[in-house]
Parts: structure tokens; sequence; C-alpha cells
């Protein structure tokens, strides 16, 4: 699985008969199945390896701190991708828009503590 998603047919296809594990990776809270792709969720990261989990993880924590910046600055409103690496950036020089995006994805897993406007936001990473 890729920030970019997995269409369905593509996982379903290489798991052939064992397809019901996507269902299962669903329900633990592995993936999230959003339109007709298959997206990884912030849970999977302790699947990954030592290296991807903490660049994951540096990248969902920018973000959010980004928002966090973002609402103390305008109140609670949408905030573009470029407007979120625009705060990322203050934050950390380094922050490239491919970290921002995979931010956004992991952080959308926050979004009943953090943010309330996340239908539009995750439609600006699809």
């Amino acid at each position: 699985m890729s920030p970019d998603g997995t269409p369905v047919h593509i996982a379903k296809s290489k798991l052939e008969k064992k397809h019901d594990l996507l269902e299962a990776a669903v329900h633990g809270g592995y993936l999230q199945h959003i339109g007709q792709k298959y997206f990884p969720k912030f849970r999977a990261l302790e699947l990954a390896d030592n290296d991807t989990r903490a660049s994951v993880e540096r990248c969902t924590s920018l973000v959010l701190e980004a928002l966090e910046a973002i609402y103390q600055r305008n109140g609670d409103q949408m905030s573009s991708q470029e407007e979120i690496l625009e705060a990322g950036k203050a934050i950390d020089p380094s922050a490239s828009p491919e970290c921002i995006v995979v931010g956004m994805l992991f952080a959308i897993d926050f979004q009943t503590t953090c943010v309330q406007t996340w239908s539009a936001l995750h439609r600006t990473i699809m």
C-alpha cells in the first residue's frame, strides 16, 4: 500500500481467494477504504520498518503542528495543502510537499480529536 492508495481491484486480485483479509484489515484499523482505493492508516505503521515509521510519524506530527498553527492564526476554517505546507515550512524549513501529503493522509486518523472539517481536507489529498 502506498500513500497514493491501491485500487481495490488490484488489491483483491493480488490476494485472490484471501481478499476477505482486506476487509479484516479495514475493520482492524490498518486500512481505510475510500472510493475505489485502499489507503494505509496510522495503525499500519506498526507493520513498517523503523525508518519508514519514523519518517511517517515526523510528517504526521508536522502536519498536525501546522494545522494547530493555522487554527490559532485563522480560527476554524479549511486549509489547502499549500497553506499547510507554508505553515509546515515555518516549523521545519526542510518540509517538502511529499511530506505534507503523507502527513495529511495519516493525520486523518486523528480527526475526531483535532479537526472537524476533515472530509474536505481529505478530498484535497486525493
